[in-house]
């Protein structure tokens, strides 16, 4: 897959990375990016996530995490079982982008 850069002034390199830090302690939740911060041709003001978990003690420990993270506040965040994701055909619909794939946003000069 190729990566794309976040189209967002409100999260820096380091914030993605503890964002990563975060998905990676929680290998049991899938963690993708869509919505504006990858598909929008102006600067977002938001990240939208979508995390995809078999089970709710590891969707609990993994909201717990990132509720720790300063960027909580900009983070719009659907979670779906694997069922609701195939039956509600999300990732194709929005097009989501694995987080791993996601570059932090380019400097603007």
């Amino acid at each position: 897959m190729a990566t794309i850069a976040l189209a967002t002034t409100a999260v820096n390199e380091i914030e993605l990375a503890s964002l990563r830090a975060v998905a990676a302690a929680h290998p049991s939740v899938q963690v993708f990016v869509f919505g504006s911060a990858v598909h929008g041709s102006a600067p977002s003001r938001d990240v939208d996530l979508l995390v995809i978990y078999s089970s709710t003690t590891a969707l609990k420990s993994f909201r717990a995490s990132l509720d720790e993270l300063a960027l909580a506040p900009i983070l719009d965040v659907t979670m779906l079982t694997p069922d609701e994701c195939r039956q509600s055909d999300f990732p194709a619909r929005f097009g989501v982008i694995p987080l791993r794939d996601v570059l932090p946003p380019t400097r603007r000069s």
